[in-house]
């Protein structure tokens, strides 16, 4: 029974090990910051090329992966705003192959461990065991895609940014770090990231490395992208970035003391008190 209990505390804490092990997934187009830092692709779905990924979505103008004059697909664009929308997230912890005890499934059935990502600009961003990691959604094989191994429980609006890929690389190349249950896990990575792309990315272009090739990032911008994801889970979802108002979920605290009370309660009831 001991044993069990702490499994389902480390589980549950642990809301982001989930598919794709220690070694994140195998794209078609090289990606994957910052191993490939500067020279992410994205795959073009309208010749099947690999296209450089700070060239996808860049407005209407945007004719690197366009077709007759229009848009390219799958960017999210505001025309009112000018700017692209930003997407929450949630998939289950588990999934339907995994080997685990039908006892245990059924406790994380009703305690609905999960993990978060972020979509941006075709994109979608993530932190788990294999670190940190972009996903193509052009991909054929796209983890939440159709032909993906992975499920969306829900995909929640949280407003628009004008942040750029390389921005956003930035961020993702300091916090390729090494998976921690309680410091650096995907609720750190994607609260830090949505702190990020609602203020339009203000604090990495004040920072803005002078040359192209000057890839360090500032003891400066280290420690903000320390603040916004150590210790904060908060997500809030205001439907628009350029508004303070809306409601929050502390989705991380209350997972975490939900699960934390259920494994209280059933040890108490299997002493008999």
């Amino acid at each position: 029974m001991t044993s069990f209990l702490i499994l389902c505390l480390a589980i549950s804490l642990a809301c982001c090990r989930v598919d794709g092990g220690s070694s994140g997934q195998k794209q078609t187009c090289r990606s994957t910051a910052p191993n490939t830092y500067g020279r992410d692709e994205f795959l073009c779905p309208i010749d099947q090329q690999c296209k450089p990924a700070n060239q996808r979505c860049l407005g209407p103008s945007s004719q690197v992966c366009a077709q007759n004059g229009k848009m390219e697909e799958g960017c999210n664009y505001d025309a009112s705003r000018q700017q692209y929308e930003y997407y929450k997230g949630q998939a289950p912890l588990l999934s339907s192959s995994s080997s685990i005890s039908r006892r245990k499934r059924e406790y994380f059935k009703n305690h609905k461990p999960y993990h978060v990502f972020v979509d941006y600009r075709g994109f979608t961003f993530e932190f788990g065991g294999y670190r940190a990691q972009i996903l193509d959604k052009n991909d054929p094989k796209y983890k939440y895609g159709p032909h993906g191994t992975g499920t969306v429980n829900k995909r929640e609006y949280m407003g628009t940014s004008d942040c750029t890929y390389g921005e956003l690389q930035t961020f993702v190349q300091d916090r390729n770090r090494k998976y921690d249950v309680f410091t650096n896990n995907c609720q750190h990575f994607a609260a830090g990231l949505i702190t990020i792309l609602s203020n339009n990315c203000a604090k990495i272009r004040a920072y803005r490395p002078q040359r192209k090739r000057d890839t360090a990032i500032p003891d400066d911008l280290a420690a903000y992208f320390s603040q916004i994801t150590t210790g904060n889970c908060s997500l809030s979802s205001n439907g628009d970035s350029n508004s303070p108002n809306g409601s929050v979920a502390t989705e991380t605290g209350l997972v975490w003391m939900y699960s934390l009370v259920a494994i209280m309660t059933t040890s108490f009831v299997s002493r008999g008190l």
